[in-house]
């Protein structure tokens, strides 16, 4: 019997969870122990992962899985380069289930943030969390204090179509923020920003394989659905 297949971008920290949702639902999981930053970062473990889904995709029968039902999914980080290969292989793939994922970096002060901070021990804009991005983004740890007040962009980049993307005055429903005057602040702080950690990121944190917020109209055109899970929504 063929079964669908997801794509789980993890390491082996997560086996017994992706063992347990294989042996419940009855899909064939493989989970993708790709390489990490510091000592890898991006493009190096989206490559690794990417690599594994055009191997299962050019060989379904070698894995008893059916062509037509492939899907990649992960969490946070793994979320992100579902999302991004979900980007890259549109229409050759049935879905993304994305869990809490990170899908963009431009604004680190949006509501969701700023309401759920105080709930999430490890929310994205925490310092150890931010160490992460900044480790995925290849730059020293010690620019986390950057992105956590928006201070890792220009004045420009927070006013371009780019940020547009994501200005949740257009994209947010005012009655899922709790604090409603949030919404009336400009999605990002438009102070001075600091040129010179713009310019060594700015290529990566406006890429939509990076960040796949990012991506237009065209990119998202036959791309698979979406199942995403964040903040109990």
């Amino acid at each position: 019997m063929l079964h669908s297949f997801k794509l789980y971008a993890t390491t082996y920290s997560y086996d017994p969870l992706v063992r347990k949702i294989a042996r419940d639902s009855g899909v064939v999981i493989i989970s993708v122990n790709y390489r990490q930053s510091p000592e890898y970062p991006y493009p190096v473990p989206l490559d690794d992962c990417l690599s594994v889904v055009n191997h299962v995709i050019s060989n379904p029968a070698n894995f008893r899985v059916d062509p037509n039902r492939i899907a990649v999914g992960g969490d946070s980080c793994g979320g992100n380069m579902a999302a991004s290969i979900a980007l890259r292989l549109r229409d050759k793939l049935a879905m993304q289930i994305l869990v809490v994922p990170a899908l963009q970096f431009l604004n680190f002060r949006t509501t969701a943030f700023i309401e759920n901070t105080p709930y999430f021990h490890d929310s994205i804009n925490s310092k150890d969390s931010l160490v992460f991005v900044t480790n995925y983004l290849g730059v020293s740890p010690n620019y986390y204090k950057y992105f956590l007040v928006n201070n890792h962009t220009t004045r420009s980049l927070k006013l371009s179509h780019m940020a547009a993307r994501i200005d949740q005055r257009t994209w947010m429903r005012r009655d899922l923020v709790r604090n409603k005057h949030l919404l009336d602040k400009s999605a990002a702080d438009l102070g001075i920003g600091y040129d010179y950690l713009a310019d060594m990121i700015e290529e990566h944190i406006t890429d939509p394989y990076f960040a796949p917020l990012m991506a237009d109209d065209v990119m998202l055109r036959h791309t698979s659905e979406a199942y995403i899970v964040t903040c109990g929504l």
